[in-house]
């Protein structure tokens, strides 16, 4: 992910926090203003919609870390500081998004097939052709 570069990055410092396996980044009602980004490792579920206000609001959902993650947390606020260390922050995450909903409608598309041995050839396809995707 196009993250990973500022990991160590001293003007970054804060926005990036790592959680174990099992650990929650947050909790259905809680109240959030911030999005995460996830830079590596894999959630039970993730659904943000905070970069649309800077309203706080109540989060639909529990996010609990199923292996051992780095995820980057802003707010609408962080987005001018974050820009100035990552120029082109907002198009990456941009793109990374379109990729990723790219790849769910795929996924999507296969699941709705009705031959259970074509779903299974194109699951396979769908992992072995998403080299992003961090499955440790």
């Amino acid at each position: 992910m196009f993250l990973k570069p500022y990991l160590r990055d001293d003007r970054l410092k804060g926005h990036f926090k790592q959680l174990d396996a099992g650990q929650y980044l947050f909790r259905q009602g809680a109240s959030g203003n911030s999005m995460f980004i996830i830079v590596h490792g894999i959630f039970q579920l993730f659904d943000e919609k905070s970069l649309l206000t800077n309203d706080t609001y109540q989060r639909a959902f529990s996010a609990l870390a199923q292996t051992k993650t780095v995820i980057m947390e802003v707010t609408l606020k962080d987005i001018p500081r974050v820009q100035s260390v990552i120029p082109d922050f907002m198009l990456q995450l941009f793109q990374a998004a379109t990729r990723r909903l790219e790849r769910t409608y795929y996924l999507i598309r296969i699941l709705r097939t009705k031959e259970n041995l074509e779903k299974l050839v194109h699951c396979i396809l769908y992992f072995y052709r998403s080299p992003d995707m961090d499955l440790e």
